[in-house]
């Protein structure tokens, strides 16, 4: 797997091993950071169930001003520092070790991020419950947007606070981008 655009282009990553580990696709990936054009530009990043990083790092690679990722497993959290230090992100970056959410169940410092990455698990998935935390705890600036991976099969149910912008179906994989209710938006 590699970076697919931006400065840290062709930088290889590595991938977590482990049962239900699937990390999203370069060609999925290409077609969601090209959908999201300029929003990626200059913003603050949440890579929750963050893995190998590749969704952050990849925005990081394209001009996000700076990026969070959020993984519990020791293994993966060993990946995702290796990763980021072979793109050379160390000083962009901030590694928190836990749950995420755990991390998302308060918000005492007032952590607002222009763009979320929510790449959980299938299956026993947290999205619904991660999306509520998000929407509750004010985790999303005003023109921000939620990616939000998960089964073609299942759209997740949102809070009240958040709406769909668009839906697109890669094989047995979704993608959602999300944004707060009345929020001044575009389609990404």
């Amino acid at each position: 797997m590699r970076i697919v655009a931006g400065s840290a282009r062709g930088r290889r990553l590595e991938v977590p091993k482990g049962v239900g580990v699937r990390p999203t696709a370069g060609s999925i990936r290409e077609a969601l950071f090209s959908s999201l054009g300029p929003v990626v530009q200059q913003a603050v990043v949440l890579d929750a169930f963050a893995g190998s990083g590749a969704l952050g790092l990849e925005a990081l690679s394209r001009g996000a001003q700076r990026a969070v990722f959020v993984e519990k497993h020791r293994g993966h959290l060993a990946v995702l520092r290796r990763n980021i230090e072979r793109c050379g992100f160390a000083a962009l970056s901030d590694v928190v070790s836990g749950d995420v959410l755990a991390f998302l169940a308060h918000n005492p410092k007032g952590h607002c991020f222009d763009l979320i990455f929510l790449d959980p698990p299938y299956g026993a998935s947290p999205l619904e419950s991660a999306l509520a935390r998000i929407a509750a705890g004010r985790w999303l600036s005003a023109g921000g947007i939620i990616v939000a991976e998960h089964d073609a099969g299942h759209l997740p149910a949102l809070p009240t606070a958040l709406h769909f912008t668009r839906t697109r179906t890669y094989g047995n994989t979704a993608l959602s981008t999300l944004a707060l209710q009345g929020a001044a938006h575009e389609e990404a």
